[in-house]
């Protein structure tokens, strides 16, 4: 009984020590071309100019929301790192638009940014 006692106690202390891992946090960053953090702030497609590009740092899985049609991303999703460029139809007159990079699988892990 004793011996049987000393195996549980030993497998327990074991199974603890394999729950030892760290757990990683979600991490997603947008920032534009300067290096500068964008969420918040905008990205201004000025006359004759009709893409812009911006980055995406992250740990995981994201992807773009925007319900403005005459935006385009490229890509519109990824993992990890990568450089987005966004772009606009033509245009008689200004418009603008709200851009936000969601981490898949987190709900409260976005930034948003406007065009």
């Amino acid at each position: 009984m004793k011996l049987l006692r000393v195996i549980l106690f030993c497998l327990i202390f074991i199974a603890a020590g394999c729950r030892n891992e760290e757990e990683v946090l979600p991490a997603l960053e947008i920032k534009n071309q300067q290096g500068e953090e964008l969420s918040g702030g905008a990205i201004h497609l000025l006359d004759g100019a009709n893409s812009a590009i911006f980055e995406v740092e992250s740990n995981g899985a994201w992807r773009i929301m925007c319900d403005a049609e005459w935006l385009t991303f490229e890509p519109l999703s990824g993992s990890g790192d990568a450089s987005v460029v966004v772009r606009a139809s033509e245009a008689e007159s200004s418009r603008s638009a709200v851009v936000t990079v969601a981490l898949s699988g987190y709900a409260n892990h976005f930034r948003s940014f406007d065009v």
